[in-house]
């Protein structure tokens, strides 16, 4: 519980009334309408602010209020007009797991910090099954995504000030990994990659000029900031998530140009403020961090446990094990730690089940009266979440943008492909009108 006391030891009453307060005003006056985007746009900046831990109060009471935006979505989603798209049957694990997870971490040494992360993990889980429900057109997906865009500037703009204005303060001494207000490289990470990936379908949909310069400067800037973090993960995952737009500029020469011209330009402009303080001589390494071997360390452990993991043990931690020295650095392996097959079954069968329906509606996208390269958006960032996964543990219960994308896209792909083939397809063809 150490962690969640971290937080809250810098929150007075007057702060959290403060934030109370703000979101019922915005809740009244915001119209129904539009405040299910508007809560997004918000979630999506304050879900992130807590990572940059030297902003101080700040990121303690982002930390502690994230529920906040979070019940805004909800309420907006369920008080939303129009129809409703039913939730798919393996979505409920989403809901389930969380609450067996609960169970298998009871007695635990620190187990309210268990509840803690198990709670948010079911309220994420739950919101994105509310706002899937709502997305009954095109439109209405691509105002989903571009509310998480507009808000992820948020985190983007405050890695851009640091590395500007706060150079020396921004690099980890000794390492030289970029890392804005205290923000792990690895946790900057999945912003960044969502960043990148939404401006490149914005590329190709946008059709006004500025918004298509907007969307150019992110991924330049963006690209600059992951290659300050020498995160080799960060690469790969930010590769896989921005395929589809690349795809799409190879066959645009002029595009490519006109990329190279802004996106480059900004890049430049923002590497000269790394030059002798990033380190980007690890991208080369291919050591492994002892992220394999610890990996087997929890292997170990978990076949010492296979079925409920935790589950009635005494003094054991849910957030490192007793064996190890480090936290797991991999989704998976955490979830089968803290709940054995108890947890590892159902995720795994969802998972499973949204790589075969990503699949099929691929597959079929010629039946799917949607733009192509936001289908390949979508299935592109569910790709580069589930590998994300494999060296971090930030998709299925971190207080955070990625999480909430992960449930919200699983969503919309199970449901698509139930949609499909059951022959009741409904979205309406539709020409991107961003502009």
């Amino acid at each position: 519980m150490d962690r969640v006391a971290r937080h809250l030891e810098n929150i007075s009453l007057a702060h959290f009334l403060l934030a109370l307060i703000a979101m019922g005003i915005a809740a009244i006056l915001v119209p129904k309408k539009y405040g299910m985007e508007i809560s997004i746009i918000i979630a999506a900046a304050w879900l992130n602010l807590n990572r940059f831990t030297n902003l101080g109060p700040i990121a303690s009471i982002s930390k502690a209020t994230y529920w906040m935006p979070v019940l805004s979505i909800m309420w907006f989603a369920y008080m939303r007009p129009g129809n409703r798209n039913p939730v798919p049957g393996i979505a409920w694990l989403y809901l389930i797991t969380p609450v067996i997870g609960c169970i298998c971490v009871a007695t635990t040494a620190d187990r309210m910090l268990g509840f803690v992360q198990f709670a948010s993990m079911f309220l994420l889980a739950l919101t994105a099954i509310l706002v899937y429900r709502t997305v009954d057109s095109e439109e209405s997906l691509i105002r989903v995504v571009a509310s998480v865009f507009i808000g992820l500037m948020v985190p983007l703009g405050i890695s851009v000030l640091a590395l500007v204005f706060f150079r020396a303060q921004s690099f980890v001494p000794g390492i030289g990994r970029f890392a804005p207000f205290g923000i792990n490289a690895n946790q900057l990470v999945p912003i960044l990659a969502t960043v990148m990936a939404l401006a490149g379908c914005g590329l190709i949909g946008f059709k006004a000029k500025p918004w298509r310069i907007v969307c150019m400067a992110a991924i330049g800037a963006s690209a600059t900031l992951l290659v300050a973090t020498a995160s080799r993960q960060g690469i790969v995952v930010a590769g896989i998530a921005v395929l589809p737009a690349a795809f799409w500029a190879a066959k645009r020469p002029i595009v490519i140009v006109a990329m190279a011209v802004v996106a480059v330009g900004v890049g430049v402009w923002l590497f000269r403020f790394t030059e002798g303080a990033a380190q980007t001589d690890r991208l080369s390494d291919v050591s492994t961090s002892g992220r394999y071997e610890n990996a087997f360390v929890y292997a170990n452990t978990i076949a010492k446990r296979p079925i409920g993991g935790l589950l009635g043990t005494k003094g054991q931690s849910v957030v490192v094990s007793q064996d190890a020295d480090k936290i797991p650095h991999n989704s998976y392996v955490g979830m089968l730690y803290l709940g054995g097959m108890l947890l590892g079954v159902p995720l795994a069968l969802a998972m499973f089940k949204t790589m075969t329906s990503m699949y099929y509606v691929l597959h079929n996208r010629a039946r799917v009266n949607m733009q192509p390269a936001l289908l390949w958006t979508a299935a592109s960032i569910m790709g580069a979440i589930y590998l994300h996964g494999l060296v971090n543990d930030m998709i299925f219960w971190s207080v955070s943008t990625w999480t909430f994308l992960h449930y919200f896209l699983s969503c919309l792909f199970l449901g698509l492909a139930n949609q499909l083939r059951e022959n009741r397809y409904s979205y309406a063809a539709q020409q991107w009108q961003y502009a």
